[in-house]
């Protein structure tokens, strides 16, 4: 996982007139990340995408229903950051669901236990428990260490990186939009383009295929909301969830 490929940061795959709420998180906000099975389709049949980190955040159970067969059928296979608190319940993977994905060469890896709003408000102590937690939760059902993980929220700081290195993570997947790749504290940090619910496959293509412009759109959105995110520190998450929210009803 070294190099200068691409990596892609998907969350749910829906399929064909899905509810959005049926896999993974619910509400407008979640649903923002979530997209539809032509579209991963489509982005697993490019020569391009061989060359790419397909990875898929939460741990939402589509990646069993939908996800993994769309792959494997293209010969891919994909990296999965499962919230731990959340195996078991509806709408997430169970045990049997990831020990599947294993079972088939796809890597498995945590994205915290409780996906924490904002990690780095966490006392020390607490992110160290997010991420042992959730590492040794999946080690019991994979039967290997996990050595792979992913920030929720794309919230990270140096305390974040550093806990997640005692835990044993060595890749850790954020969300700034870039190729670039840097080691902290011996973890080897990689940044992500996301691809949601409002691209098509012309934009997702040109982000395999290393277009500028793309990229630079993801870019500049990225750093320019590093401004209100500083400024509005833990009440942002709420404030960008209704955004989403008022978003969607305007688009019913």
């Amino acid at each position: 996982m070294t190099g200068s490929r691409i990596a892609l940061m998907l969350h749910d795959v829906l399929a064909v007139g899905q509810d959005p709420d049926d896999s993974g998180f619910p509400g407008a906000a979640a649903a923002h990340y979530k997209i539809g099975q032509r579209l991963l389709d489509e982005l697993a049949a490019h020569p391009m995408a061989r060359c790419a980190e397909l990875t898929f955040d939460d741990g939402g159970v589509n990646a069993v229903r939908v996800v993994a067969p769309i792959l494997e059928r293209h010969g891919l296979r994909g990296t999965f950051l499962v919230t731990t608190s959340k195996i078991g319940e509806p709408g997430f993977l169970d045990t049997g669901d990831i020990e599947r994905l294993a079972q088939h060469g796809h890597l498995v890896g945590s994205h915290s236990h409780s996906h924490p709003e904002r990690m780095p408000d966490l006392p020390r102590e607490s992110a160290l428990a997010e991420w042992r937690t959730s590492a040794e939760i999946l080690e019991r059902i994979v039967g290997h260490p996990v050595t792979i993980g992913s920030v929720p929220n794309g919230f990270a700081d140096d305390v974040v990186v550093e806990t997640a290195a005692a835990a044993g993570i060595r890749v850790l997947y954020t969300s700034v939009p870039t190729a670039r790749r840097r080691r902290h504290a011996g973890v080897e940090l990689v940044g992500r383009f996301a691809v949601l619910r409002t691209h098509d496959r012309d934009r997702v293509t040109a982000l395999l295929a290393g277009r500028w412009a793309p990229r630079a759109r993801q870019q500049v959105r990225w750093y320019g909301l590093a401004v209100p995110k500083r400024i509005l520190g833990p009440a942002y998450p709420a404030v960008h969830a209704r955004i989403h929210r008022v978003l969607a009803r305007g688009s019913r």
